[in-house]
């Protein structure tokens, strides 16, 4: 709101509220509002945004009680009950001065309104010019409230001389523009620029609001808030190309441009917030799949990791440690040539087949948890582009509305009927499992978990620290627990038969000979949000068994 369309604004609003008492007065936002006695369905409206301060008489006020956070330093309560004696408009700056009167000593106070940017502000003095308070807590001059009436605003022009530059600077930068404008316009007729200024100044005022698109599009196309917008006194030939708009007052004028402005701004951010988010989760996915098509890469063949595991047991007896290597005889070529396997770090032969045994089976299991998980990935990245180009192209308020839902429905995003954020709450565990349950020709109970979900209750709630905990190495199957509850040592008899019902219980069933790990269950861990069955194992040690389930005698009492 330059100063020309403040004064003529002053102008309309000092009959309104002359002589009115004060009902009502609220801060809302960034926004003094004021009611008064007699003024019907109307609010004066003092807005401190810095970046457009504001004021005129509103049809349509923020209502909410929320208060800027700095405004604290000023009763508003105390204004109730005052009548305005006196509106007066600073000559060159833009501050307006409501003077009031108290109803109860007959003192006077003066509301000192400062509509000037970053130190837009109100500030209260008593009559000895003393400040009393202030609405918000910002930095910046106090200004002062006793200055002279200034002059109306028709005899701006009266003040503009020969050659003065002051005015031009006092009225703005939009009509400083303006003014140029004509200027440049009328250069070949030999007008001078405090000609052209003069008679622009001279103009019969009108309340214009001047705007690039229909106002009525204004909040859903995208435009900018400041560029696309202006709200002048006097014609602006400058911006020939915009909709021009004419309204009966200034106070409608500046309604309908404050509005206009507040509804492009808030486009804007929700353009720039979902613009940031949907980047933000195209990113996060990219970084997904990138590591996902790693992962990929590194488990891509599973069987070169058992096929290690199978030579080095194969060549017990003839392999060598040669540095960090084992140099040894591949039985699957043909030509039977010697080659090199990586030696795990501090490991014996035994362990390196060990170690390539769990390689083979995390890889497998890898490959079917990866390949879903990076089709799934890579359709949303696509979805999530598309979305983000979608928005590029046309930031319109219904794409905005668009991309929101689908990029909430893609984050798994919930909402309640009121509209908060809900979560579903975690389903309370099963009952225990019961699980098969053996007996070993030592004399020891074996449990034998039938799903992931039983592997998971015998190994993490049924199983003691002393118990051992058996798995066939390389292939999908059954947790084994051998029971312990006397924490003795046990015999190699049992493992052994434990470890066959291990191989015969998993996907090796078929097979001549197949690998188990064995390991006390304190051993046992379960990674983070890890499936129901799979377990990490810090220590272990490994079993060559025929798979056998008839060993000792299957019993059918219960676990409790």
């Amino acid at each position: 709101m330059d100063n020309l369309f403040l004064s003529h604004l002053v102008v309309e609003i000092r009959p309104a509220i002359l002589n009115k008492q004060i009902n009502t007065a609220s801060m809302v936002d960034q926004n003094l509002v004021l009611g008064f006695d007699g003024l019907i369905g109307q609010r004066l409206l003092v807005g401190l945004d810095p970046a457009s301060p504001a004021l005129y008489l509103a049809r349509r006020w923020p209502k909410s009680k929320s208060r800027h956070p700095g405004a604290s330093l000023m009763k508003l309560d105390q204004l109730n009950g005052m009548t305005v004696t006196e509106v007066s408009k600073h000559p060159s700056d833009r501050l307006v001065r409501l003077t009031l009167l108290s109803p109860t000593d007959s003192s006077k106070s003066h509301l000192v309104l400062s509509m000037t940017g970053r130190a837009a502000n109100v500030f209260l003095f008593d009559n000895e010019n003393i400040l009393a308070g202030r609405l918000l807590n910002r930095k910046g001059p106090i200004p002062e409230w006793n200055w002279k009436d200034e002059p109306e605003a028709d005899d701006s022009a009266a003040a503009v001389g020969e050659g003065s530059t002051a005015p031009l600077l006092r009225l703005g930068a939009q009509l400083e523009r303006e003014s140029s404008f004509r200027a440049e316009q009328f250069r070949d007729a030999g007008r001078n620029p405090s000609d052209v200024l003069r008679e622009l100044l001279s103009e019969s005022p009108k309340a214009l609001v001047y705007s690039s698109i229909p106002l009525d599009q204004i909040g859903t196309a995208l435009t900018d808030p400041i560029k696309s917008l202006a709200l002048s006194s006097v014609e602006l030939t400058h911006l020939a190309g915009y909709s021009r708009y004419c309204f009966e007052t200034f106070s409608e004028a500046a309604e309908s441009y404050y509005a206009a402005r507040q509804a492009a701004a808030s486009l804007l951010e929700r353009l720039s917030t979902l613009r940031r988010e949907l980047t933000a989760a195209v990113r996060k996915r990219g970084a997904q799949l990138a590591s996902v098509e790693s992962d990929l890469e590194k488990y891509s063949d599973p069987d070169r990791f058992r096929k290690f595991g199978d030579l080095i047991l194969a060549s017990l007896n003839s392999a060598r440690i040669a540095g960090e290597s084992i140099r040894l005889i591949d039985y699957f070529d043909p030509e039977q040539k010697e080659i090199e396997i990586p030696l795990p770090p501090k490991s014996t032969l035994k362990q390196a087949a060990a170690h390539y045994y769990q390689l083979h089976s995390k890889a497998r299991r890898a490959l079917e948890d990866l390949v879903p998980r990076a089709k799934k990935l890579r359709a949303q990245l696509d979805r999530l582009t598309e979305l983000l180009t979608a928005l590029t192209d046309d930031p319109s308020s219904s794409t905005l509305t668009r991309v929101r839902a689908e990029l909430d429905k893609a984050l798994g995003k919930q909402t309640s009927k009121s509209g908060a954020s809900t979560q579903k709450r975690p389903k309370r565990d099963a009952p225990k499992p019961q699980g098969r349950r053996f007996e070993s020709s030592d004399g020891f109970e074996i449990i034998v978990g039938r799903t992931d979900v039983e592997n998971d209750s015998i190994t993490f709630r049924i199983a003691g620290s002393q118990d051992v905990w058996l798995h066939a190495a390389d292939y999908p199957g059954s947790h084994v627990m051998i029971r312990n509850p006397s924490r003795q040592a046990v015999p190699h008899r049992t493992i052994v038969e434990a470890a066959q019902l291990a191989a015969f219980y998993s996907s090796a069933k078929n097979e001549k000979k197949a690998a188990v790990h064995y390991t006390q269950k304190k051993f046992v861990s379960k990674p983070p949000r890890a499936k129901p069955g799979l377990v990490r194992l810090s220590s272990f040690k490994t079993v060559m068994v025929e798979p056998n389930r008839r060993v000792g005698g299957e019993k059918n009492d219960q676990v409790e």
